[in-house]
């Protein structure tokens, strides 16, 4: 994701925290107009609170970084895929223009019957299906294990990382060092 799609997605985040906050303060207003039984002033504000919440749909802070951060990713059509995720190996037959007539999961890229690895990019959501796995991988960033760290999980924590991290390397860092953790593996090579 390039800095300037990660400084839009920011400011989303920082507009919807600032409301966020503006409703705690309201409903401190409400509970006082409330106590001084001020029937008008308790109904407007309750009125903007409602209003406020639900144009933030009750997201917690961390569902609004994802929220955001999936949104600016989705909509990036010069998206420049810096990071993927790997989805699993599987059988299938793949056409020359790339569509997938049939599919099945298999465990890994060493069995009979293997086909192609599929990835997914974690900034923009395009899935791809590579039949020349190791020469994908040995030229990009993958998030690889046999053994399935939840996508969601690894998003959830990269978007976090990338919305209180200003440098894009120590995010890759910590999200690589996050993944280990798991006692999974992670190949991470890059060939300029």
């Amino acid at each position: 994701m390039t800095e300037e799609k990660i400084q839009e997605a920011k400011e989303r985040i920082k507009d919807k925290l600032s409301i966020r906050k503006e409703i705690l303060i309201l409903k401190k207003k409400l509970i006082r107009a409330g106590q001084r039984k001020n029937r008008r002033s308790y109904y407007a504000i309750l009125s903007k609170i409602n209003f406020l919440e639900s144009y933030l749909g009750g997201l917690s802070t961390s569902k609004i970084v994802n929220h955001e951060f999936n949104v600016t990713g989705s909509l990036d059509d010069n998206c420049s895929h810096d990071l993927w995720y790997y989805v699993g190996s599987y059988n299938g037959y793949i056409n020359n223009d790339g569509k997938v007539y049939y599919e099945s999961p298999v465990n890994n890229e060493n069995v009979y019957n293997f086909s192609y690895n599929k990835y997914v990019c974690m900034d923009c959501g395009k899935i791809i299906n590579v039949k020349d796995w190791e020469y994908f991988e040995n030229r990009q960033i993958v998030l690889k294990s046999y053994e399935q760290i939840p996508l969601s999980m690894m998003l959830n924590f990269y978007h976090q990382l990338l919305y209180v991290n200003p440098n894009y390397d120590e995010v890759i860092s910590s999200l690589i060092e996050q993944f280990n953790l798991h006692n999974e593996y992670m190949e991470r090579k890059l060939v300029k």
